[in-house]
C-alpha cells in the first residue's frame, strides 16, 4: 500500500523529481499551491516534466482544478488525477482518468459511500483545511484523531473499507515546525483506521515512512498470532486469543515494505538546532 503522498507545486517541476526519490506517490499540484496567474504555465510545465520522466510518470498523480487540465495530461501514463472538492459530478467529468477524490465540502462528505463506490474512484481523501472552512470548524491541529472533524475522518475509513479500497492516507498537515507532534500525530491516525499520510515536505514523508515500520514487539506479536492460526481458525497466542480479525491485523501490522531513509529523532533534533 502506499505510505506518502508528497505534494508538490506544478509550478516547481525541478522538485518532481526529488520528490519521486523521497515518496511512494508524488502529487503534482496545479491547484491551491498554483497562482490564478500561473495556472496554464504550470499545466504546461507539468506536461513537460512527465514527458521527460516517463519511468516516474506511473507513480504520479496529478491535482487538478477542473476538467480542463486533463488534456494537458492525456497519454503520459500517469496513475490518475486527484480531484480537489470531489462531488460525484466532479467525478464524472473525469473521464478515463482514475480518480482520487479529496472530499472538502459537507456535500462531499454526504457523497462519501457513493464517491467512494464510483468505479473511476481508487482512492478517497480529506482535505481538512477546506473543509473546516465551510464548516466554520477550528482548523486542524496537530490532535491526533480527537479534533472537531474526527467525524468526518471516521466515515470516510469507514466509505473506503466499505467500497473495498485501500486504507485512506491521513489528511495534509501544514504544520512544518514541530515534528515530533508530526509524528505523534500520523501515529494516531494509523490507530484511527488511516495508512500513510499526504505530505508537504520531505522530512513528512521520512517521518511517515518510520510510523509505518511496526516495532519488533508488535513483529514478535503479529508472528506469533499467524503460527497459532496456521492450522485452526481460533487459537490461542500470549493469552489472547486469535480469531480471523486478529489475523488480518497481524497481516497489516506485517504489510508495510521499506524502511525509514532517516530516522524521527534525527529529523527532530535537527529541527531544534
Amino acid at each position: 500500500m502506499t505510505r506518502s503522498w508528497l505534494f508538490c507545486p506544478g509550478t516547481r517541476p525541478d522538485r518532481l523529481t526529488g520528490a519521486a526519490a523521497a515518496a511512494d506517490v508524488v502529487v503534482a499540484e496545479l491547484e491551491d499551491a498554483v497562482a490564478p496567474g500561473d495556472k496554464a504555465a504550470a499545466r504546461a510545465a507539468v506536461a513537460a516534466w512527465l514527458a521527460g520522466h516517463p519511468d516516474l510518470a506511473p507513480r504520479v498523480w496529478v491535482r487538478i482544478n477542473d476538467s480542463t487540465d486533463l488534456e494537458a495530461l492525456a497519454g503520459h501514463g500517469i496513475a490518475g488525477v486527484v480531484l480537489p472538492k470531489a462531488e460525484l459530478a466532479g467525478v464524472a467529468a473525469c473521464g478515463d482518468f482514475p480518480v482520487f477524490a479529496l472530499v472538502e465540502t459537507a456535500a462531499g462528505v454526504q457523497e462519501l459511500p457513493e464517491l467512494a463506490r464510483h468505479p473511476a474512484v481508487t482512492a478517497v481523501g480529506l482535505g481538512e483545511y477546506d473543509l473546516a472552512a465551510e464548516l466554520g470548524v477550528a482548523p486542524p491541529a496537530l490532535t491526533g484523531n480527537d479534533g472537531p472533524l474526527a467525524w468526518a475522518r471516521a466515515q470516510v475509513v469507514v466509505a473506503a473499507a466499505a467500497a473495498g479500497l485501500a486504507p485512506p492516507p491521513a489528511a495534509v498537515s501544514a504544520e512544518l515546525a514541530d515534528l515530533a507532534g508530526f509524528r505523534a500525530d500520523t501515529l494516531a491516525l494509523q490507530r484511527a483506521g488511516f495508512f500513510g499520510r499526504m505530505c508537504v515536505h520531505p522530512k513528512q514523508v521520512a517521518l511517515t515512512h518510520e510510523v509505518l515500520v511496526p516495532s519488533a514487539e508488535e513483529v514478535a506479536q503479529a508472528e506469533e498470532a499467524l503460527r497459532a492460526a496456521e492450522n485452526s481458525g481460533v487459537a490461542v497466542a500470549g493469552g489472547r486469543m486469535v480469531d480471523a480479525a486478529v489475523v488480518r491485523r497481524a497481516r497489516r501490522v506485517l504489510a508495510p515494505a521499506g524502511t525509514p531513509r532517516t530516522t524521527a529523532e534525527q529529523l527532530i533534533e535537527e529541527d531544534q538546532q
